[in-house]
């Protein structure tokens, strides 16, 4: 017990002050002021960077838009690109979505392996999609970021065959399209 009042005395002195409790108080106040200014930097620093991302993501977009093939969009992802595509697969539409699924097969290995928990999210959302090509490409791409490898046991032959025929009349519009301008 006497311990007890020792330790309590210890906080003030014989006049009933409490000198080291407001020093305390004052320290508190202190680190939260700190923390409050740090916070404030922070805000404007993740502005700064959800505006720069923001903008990485709409060149992404656009490139896909763009460009039917998806390695020129792949060009332009990085970890944090990922990471924000991942919380907003879901609203995108589903012409987009396979193009998005299908810049991830150009990813760096390095890159496929440091976003592996995000591609797996977006990865896991194709695979509840509405859209056949987008849970398709999904079973698809699902090995292959864990792997680094297509598994071409996973696609099924009629699968297959309607990939490489869309592949094939894509590739013959564009012969067509450059016949037409050449003719010109």
């Amino acid at each position: 017990m006497e311990d007890d009042e020792n330790n309590i005395k210890g906080c003030y002195d014989m006049n009933g002050s409490n000198d080291k409790v407001e020093d305390n108080v004052r320290q508190n106040e202190g680190e939260k002021n700190n923390m409050n200014e740090l916070k404030e930097e922070s805000n404007i620093i993740n502005e700064e960077k959800m505006k720069e991302i923001s903008d990485k993501y709409i060149k992404y977009l656009e490139c896909i838009k763009n460009n039917w093939s998806s390695s020129q969009a792949s060009k332009l992802l990085n970890k944090n690109l990922i990471k924000y595509i991942s919380q907003r697969f879901l609203y995108m539409s589903s012409s987009l979505k396979v193009r998005v699924l299908t810049s991830f097969f150009y990813i760096p290995d390095k890159l496929r392996k440091e976003s592996e928990p995000y591609l797996l999210l977006i990865s896991s959302s194709a695979e509840i999609d509405g859209n056949g090509w987008v849970k398709k490409f999904s079973r698809i791409l699902k090995p292959y970021i864990k792997t680094g490898v297509i598994d071409i046991k996973e696609i099924d032959s009629q699968t297959m065959h309607r990939i490489l025929n869309y592949i094939d009349q894509e590739n013959e519009k564009k012969k067509k399209i450059k016949k037409k301008k050449l003719s010109f």
